[in-house]
């Protein structure tokens, strides 16, 4: 990141302290945690990464579908705060709004790439959309 660049990690728990990263405990579907991140943020930035995951509770498409929810939260901030040209990784659960969402990030983006991590190959659950040069 350089000496100029920033993190900004969020998460609903405590976090413990990290060198270099602005901190904030929020729900990031939450509109005034997403207006807090855009404030830290001070300006346009390269990457939003999301590694948001709900609360698992045993029923595969309720599961998937508030993965969904977490990366359409993730695609409200990076709309606003990626420079035209950025990223956005975020992690998703499998499921049968999977096509849709992969549609609606090629509305943004100019590449978008399911990406399944080695771990999850076995279980097949966890999906990556990786998406490349934001529109703005």
């Amino acid at each position: 990141m350089g000496s100029s660049g920033k993190t900004i990690a969020v998460d609903l728990q405590p976090i413990e302290p990290l060198p270099g990263v602005v901190l904030l405990q929020g729900d990031i579907n939450n509109s005034a945690t997403q207006a807090e991140i855009l404030q830290i943020a001070g300006g346009a930035v390269d990457v939003v990464l999301s590694d948001a995951a709900p609360s698992t509770s045993g029923i595969r498409d309720r599961d998937h579908a508030l993965s969904v929810e977490l990366v359409y939260s993730a695609l409200r901030v990076a709309r606003q705060a990626l420079r035209p040209g950025g990223h956005l990784v975020a992690k998703v659960f499998e499921g049968s709004d999977l096509p849709h969402l992969i549609a609606d990030l090629r509305q943004h983006f100019d590449r978008v790439k399911p990406n399944y991590p080695e771990a999850t190959h076995r279980e097949g659950h966890e999906v990556f959309m990786v998406c490349l040069g934001f529109r703005g």
